[in-house]
């Protein structure tokens, strides 16, 4: 109704209008379905671990991806096909850019301006409870003091250590995987219809900036102090990355094909472009995939160098080892002969 009205006003400020509904309805789905991933989660009861965290990022997956791209996949697609529009319609593309970076800019948006009001909040929460507890030890000091008949003592203040210290711990289980499930979406954002609106890895850049602040505000100001851990791969989100990555490809290539001006040639053509084109890309994937390593020179040099120094350290302390040992053994072949000769007396008088 929108785009068939006679108004250019309407056309304008209604698609956007739209737009910006259908943005705050996937960030606010989002939230709901992922706690709903999370409570379907924890009642399937896994044995492990790694189980359990596979399981609710395929969940995540899941439904973050029908949830964030299905408008897209509608007006890039369904749009397209069911008005019987195969030579193109730039209308098309124009609300496709519009709803895609509408909703990028509003959740990269409304996630930096939650997250900060969250950190702000809570850092001014705990601040006030702190003074409170302060306010209500002196006076339980100044009450024994008056009691006792002694002059009261003023209480030092809680140092920077100890405020540290009751800093809430960053759990790693499920505080991650949300801000993998973040990262995993606004790759898809980026990557799904890059086609038609070529500004979203632009926006995504700038709000990666922020995010890197408020990632580092969050761990010296909100969270206690990380323990380090090791990982041997960020587990099923890298199937998940594969995965938007192939999408891409094959929606990038229709677009191109069918819905965008660019190929004015009869369906049979381009649907020989489509595949041609798709599976070049593919194609080009897997020999870079191939050919670039997964660890840079450089880091396996400083692997290479850290294994060689941990089996030198072992070797050594074997060989210290070895070396207190035979020493242990020539001191008790030292004490051998005497024992013997203690035994064989002793022999000789129980024989007497």
């Amino acid at each position: 109704m929108i785009r068939s009205s006679p108004n250019q006003n309407i056309k304008t400020f209604g698609t956007f209008g739209v737009s910006i509904v259908a943005a705050v309805q996937v960030v606010a789905l989002n939230m709901v379905y992922n706690q709903f991933a999370v409570d379907l989660n924890d009642a399937e009861n896994h044995r492990r671990e790694t189980d359990h965290e596979d399981s609710l990022i395929a969940k995540l997956f899941v439904f973050t991806f029908i949830n964030s791209y299905a408008s897209l996949f509608y007006i890039a697609f369904v749009k397209t096909l069911v008005g019987q529009r195969l030579e193109g319609d730039p209308s098309v593309m124009v609300e496709l850019a519009t709803q895609l970076s509408t909703v990028l800019v509003t959740q990269l948006t409304v996630g930096k301006v939650m997250a900060y009001v969250e950190y702000v909040v809570y850092a001014e929460i705990r601040r006030r409870h702190e003074a409170a507890d302060y306010v209500k030890a002196q006076q339980e000091e100044d009450d024994i003091a008056k009691s006792e008949g002694r002059e009261s003592v003023k209480l030092p203040e809680p140092s920077v250590l100890e405020k540290e210290y009751s800093l809430p711990t960053y759990d790693i289980s499920s505080e991650m995987i949300q801000d993998y499930s973040q990262i995993v979406t606004q790759y898809g954002f980026v990557t799904l219809f890059v086609a038609a609106c070529p500004i979203a890895p632009l926006l995504a850049y700038g709000g990666n900036l922020i995010e890197l602040r408020l990632d580092a505000y969050k761990f010296l100001y909100v969270h206690n102090r990380v323990i380090p851990m090791g990982a041997e791969d960020i587990l099923t989100w890298m199937d998940a990355l594969q995965i938007v990555s192939y999408i891409a490809v094959m929606t990038n290539s229709a677009l191109i094909c069918f819905s965008m001006e660019v190929i004015q040639l009869s369906l049979i053509y381009k649907l020989w472009i489509f595949f041609f084109l798709q599976y070049s890309i593919l194609f080009a994937m897997y020999i870079f995939d191939r050919v670039v390593d997964d660890v840079p020179e450089d880091v396996s040099i400083q692997i290479g160098r850290q294994h060689f120094l941990r089996n030198r350290a072992l070797m050594e302390e074997d060989e210290l080892y070895k070396v207190q040992n035979k020493r242990s053994f020539r001191k008790d072949a030292m004490i051998q002969p005497e024992n013997l000769l203690n035994k064989h007396i002793h022999r000789q008088d129980y024989v007497m």
